[in-house]
């Protein structure tokens, strides 16, 4: 059952967002958390998706050395900052419940697939470390370093970080044209 809604989980995702935008009440106090949180999130993906290679190493050291779902833990902040800076109380309560069976089902089937591809490497590596919760203990520097061009045209994170700049905006208006109607 968490598989199947796992698959789903950029459509749900998506109408999650819709939601947060038409039930939107932002407030400045929640705006700034929101994009403090979410730029953390972005910050977290952008870092990990500049170390992996997909379907080719098993990715062990960096933020893969903190926790095993890295680009996920930065999503779950991504997600819940741009929630908080709708200023919706009822969704950004609703937002981990949402998240959880979301990302669970999907970690399951990659984590097969891991084991299939890299066998006891990656059987070893997740006895090593968390799968979403950081433990900074474990942190292991990269062999290689960060890559820009994977980043950007591989995993197309400059698409996030153009999509908090756009959601950071529009609450950011919103706000600052209820306060000039006042």
């Amino acid at each position: 059952m968490l598989e199947a809604i796992a698959r789903k989980r950029v459509f749900i995702g998506t109408l999650y967002l819709v939601a947060v935008v038409v039930l939107s009440t932002p407030r400045l106090e929640s705006w700034w958390l929101g994009f403090a949180m979410a730029f953390f999130g972005e910050a977290v993906r952008t870092w990990s998706s500049g170390y992996i290679f997909k379907n080719e190493t098993l990715a062990t050291t960096g933020p893969y050395s903190l926790v095993r779902n890295p680009l996920y833990f930065g999503s779950f902040f991504l997600g819940f900052g741009i929630t908080l800076m709708g200023g919706n109380p009822w969704l950004s309560t609703f937002y981990p419940v949402l998240f959880v069976p979301l990302y669970v089902g999907k970690i399951r089937i990659e984590e097969r697939e891991l084991v299939a591809n890299f066998g006891e490497q990656a059987k070893d590596y997740f006895t090593r470390v968390p799968v979403l919760i950081p433990h900074f203990s474990n942190y292991r520097h990269p062999a290689e370093a960060w890559n820009l061009e994977r980043t950007i045209f591989e995993h197309r994170e400059w698409g996030n970080w153009l999509m908090l700049a756009g959601f950071a905006g529009y609450f950011y208006y919103l706000i600052h044209s209820a306060a000039i109607g006042r």
